[in-house]
């Protein structure tokens, strides 16, 4: 066996490649994309503005700046467990925030009892829960 430690990791990551390359590669691979999105979530909070939200608030809808649909679709690629979304309790009157369980059969939580009489503020108050978890995060 070779001396030194350098010498010594080296062989065990050899001896690993050569008689489990799947699971090998499998965990390296997921550290790269674990540390991929965590580049990339701090480079998202830097685009988060004050012009950036109250671009949002005027129209949550429609097109974006730039920064924003980036943001938007940052957000929209997240993972569905606790995914918030806007659940209409009264189609076109009343909404109200959900986080989705992102289990089949497992109905969405609400996330507090505001009750938005617009779809508009409703998906803003949406985007403010986003950015301020991702913030935090």
């Amino acid at each position: 066996m070779p001396r030194g430690r350098l010498r010594q990791a080296f062989w065990l990551v050899r001896a690993l490649v050569k008689h489990h390359k799947r699971l090998f590669f499998t965990a390296v691979g997921g550290a790269a994309v674990f540390a991929a999105c965590t580049v990339l979530s701090a480079a998202i909070v830097q685009l988060i503005t004050d012009d950036l939200i109250e671009e949002h608030r005027q129209s949550p809808t429609g097109l974006h700046s730039d920064s924003l649909e980036r943001l938007m679709l940052f957000f929209r690629k997240s993972e569905l467990a606790g995914k918030y979304c806007v659940y209409a309790l009264e189609p076109f009157k009343q909404y109200r925030i959900v986080a989705l369980s992102g289990l089949p059969g497992v109905p969405p939580r609400t996330v507090d009892d505001r009750v938005y009489t617009t779809i508009d503020d409703a998906y803003h108050a949406v985007f403010l829960r986003r950015v301020n978890d991702l913030r935090s995060s």
